[in-house]
């Protein structure tokens, strides 16, 4: 029998049409790039329901592309997922080839977002964690998708979804593809991962994951990653937005699967969905408070004072001296040499201050006595100041008493000037082979912990506001973990991000970040540890109330930190923006850093060297990372992930006792 002539091809199948003497044609059910969809009868299984398939553009197919096509769909036809749209069966109508797949009543998760636009969170995981197991279960099979999309997606009328478009669907796309050279996923590119752009044919799984990281972003953000423009090159050169809805752990977790790197992904869907699971922990609500006063005002602030430290913080978190109070506020005994150093160059300046003040008055002899007055308290004051030996208490009420004094013509900014004029107390560490680690000593103090309820940019969870009381000081690193100090101590480098061994460490999880803190101690006889949450946000702030340590100004972050808007995608080299006025460097932006705390609500109230809860699943990360935007860069801000986690935005800042 001759073979019909081109125009003489019916690609379109009527009703009642039996195909392979086994299908009835019942009606057509829509069409798409690669022909048409018809809902029809399996004769042979007591009339079940199925979806035909049509693929006429495989007519032109060679009896060899269209035999493996065929060896294709026996091997697929064992791809059973409750979860996966079934593959029945691969044949030929009057030349016009076809498949035969399990039908679904129902609608796609692309018709779901037309009517909703956006899902909850809740919403967006009953979809994606069976899909997760799907896909998962392909790729345990070898058989990667390539085309994972909201329209491939499919929702039965119970809400159970399945991942469609598996197995020969996708092997009749790339024979199509060789067909006519026409490229069938062009149709699909704001859903491409990177290396598809870049016309890269050995693919793996992880382009998948980033498929599928592009459809739970467009489920909360109501668009996927890039969705106008040259979307193309965005894919390729840009970070995605964060999405100022979700919290910064969603963030988090949507820009890992988003990384253009495809080894850097998650190794699995299931990995990316259970990230996003965390996150579903209920966070804490704040109590409605007055608007925040950031303005400096010592006598109205803090009326009933918290112990003998809150006059200090009036004086010194408020007016903004930084580094004095760790300076005047160590430990009761002798210091070790790198603090007393510190102490030393400060009181060598300091006998000059009552010059300054004596001298720097001119006018009658009433004034001139009142002034030599003065300058006796003064000096009286400032060798309580100076005595490193006397207690903590004692030298935070002389600083006190000076304020009090004369709190309107005191020079406290000379007295901060003179008082660290030289260097900060710093413990450097030598870890062998020309690396150090240097630390910054932070004296006690009290200071309000969380972001009032007006603040631009805040999370629930980073409330209620609370006073907070730090009664030990302690040394924090300078900068975060580096990865030439990672590898000192660890003998390996997780890194992502390699080429200077100055970038901070990243790809670390919390158990990672503790044995480091154990062998770090072993080696170097000291008692290093993590931060507390507590500790690492009054270290962040430095005396500061505002929503980053430097001021409220978003515009300014460049200066202070490395993060979406000048990272270029990736960490930066530690020390190479200005520090925090405790000479703590990349303390927001770069990387991440865990703590040592559970995640959990705050205790309300007025607390004592808090520690978290004694129990829980996650743990606590501060201070942003390179991708962040703007309000996950805030002194408050916090974040959480399982302690087991390792991601390209995580590092760590070690602390020692300051016994």
């Amino acid at each position: 029998m001759a073979r019909p002539a081109p125009d003489e091809y019916k690609d379109t199948l009527a009703e009642t049409t039996v195909l392979s003497g086994q299908y009835e044609i019942v009606r057509k059910l829509g069409e798409g790039g690669m022909g048409e969809v018809h809902l029809a009868k399996d004769r042979y299984l007591n009339d079940r329901l199925v979806a035909i398939k049509t693929l006429p553009a495989l007519r032109a197919a060679s009896k060899r592309a269209i035999r493996q096509l065929q060896q294709e769909a026996a091997a697929m036809a064992d791809l059973t997922h409750e979860h996966i749209v079934r593959f029945y069966h691969f044949g030929q109508h009057e030349g016009l080839p076809f498949l035969v797949m399990q039908y679904i009543d129902g609608r796609t998760l692309d018709d779901l977002l037309e009517e909703k636009v956006t899902l909850t969170e809740e919403e967006l995981l009953d979809i994606a964690r069976p899909i997760a197991g799907a896909l998962d279960y392909a790729h345990s099979r070898g058989v990667i998708h390539k085309d994972i999309k909201p329209s491939n997606i499919f929702i039965d009328g119970e809400g159970k979804p399945y991942l469609a478009d598996f197995g020969v669907a996708r092997i009749a796309k790339d024979t199509i593809s060789q067909v006519t050279g026409r490229d069938t996923t062009s149709g699909t590119l704001m859903y491409m991962s990177p290396e598809q752009c870049l016309g890269e044919h050995d693919l793996t799984t992880a382009t998948d994951i980033y498929s599928f990281a592009t459809v739970l972003y467009e489920c909360l953000a109501g668009r996927p990653p890039f969705s106008s423009g040259p979307i193309r090159e965005l894919i390729l050169n840009e970070q995605p937005a964060a999405i100022d809805t979700c919290s910064n752990h969603i963030n988090t977790t949507l820009q890992y699967g988003l990384v253009k790197t495809a080894d850097a992904r998650p190794e699995s869907a299931g990995e990316l969905v259970s990230q996003l699971q965390v996150s579903r922990r209920p966070s804490p609500v704040a109590s409605p408070e007055k608007p925040a006063d950031n303005s400096v005002n010592p006598v109205a602030a803090r009326r009933t004072p918290v112990g003998k430290w809150a006059a200090v913080i009036v004086v010194i978190a408020l007016l903004g001296l930084g580094m004095i109070y760790v300076v005047v506020s160590d430990s009761g005994r002798a210091p070790s040499t790198p603090e007393t150093a510190g102490d030393q160059r400060s009181e060598m300046s300091l006998p000059s201050m009552t010059d300054e003040a004596t001298s720097s008055r001119t006018g009658s002899r009433e004034d001139s006595d009142v002034t030599q007055s003065r300058a006796s308290i003064v000096e009286e004051q400032m060798e309580m100041v100076r005595d490193v030996r006397a207690s903590p208490d004692a030298r935070a009420q002389a600083i006190v008493r000076l304020y009090q004094h004369d709190a309107k013509r005191f020079d406290w900014k000379t007295l901060h000037d003179k008082i660290s004029s030289d260097e900060v107390p710093r413990k450097v560490i030598d870890l062998g082979g020309g690396v150090e680690m240097a630390f910054i000593f932070i004296g006690p103090g009290t200071f309000t912990m969380g972001s009032p309820g007006n603040e631009s940019g805040r999370f629930d969870n980073e409330g209620p506001q609370r006073q907070v009381r730090i009664s030990r000081g302690f040394w924090l690193a300078e900068t975060p973990t580096t990865q030439a100090q990672w590898q000192r101590v660890m003998g390996n480098n997780p890194s992502h991000f390699k080429g200077d061994l100055n970038r901070p460490v990243e790809r670390i999880s919390w158990n990672d970040s503790k044995d480091l803190a154990n062998r770090f101690s072993e080696r170097y006889g000291v008692s290093a540890r993590l931060p507390t949450e507590a500790e690492w946000e009054y270290a962040c702030r430095a005396g500061t109330r505002t929503r980053y340590s430097f001021g409220n100004n978003p515009d300014q972050l460049g200066d202070h930190a490395w993060y979406s808007g000048n990272s270029n995608r990736s960490t930066q080299p530690v020390r190479r923006k200005k520090p925090n006025p405790w000479g703590l460097y990349d303390m927001n932006g770069n990387v991440w850093e865990w703590v040592a705390d559970w995640y959990g609500e705050y205790e309300a109230g007025v607390v004592t060297d808090p520690t978290g809860p004694r129990t829980g699943s996650l743990r606590v990360l501060r201070g942003g990372s390179w991708f962040g935007r703007p309000r996950y860069l805030r002194s408050a801000n916090r974040n959480w992930n399982s302690p087991d986690y390792r991601l390209i935005y995580f590092g760590v800042r070690l602390a020692l006792d300051s016994d």
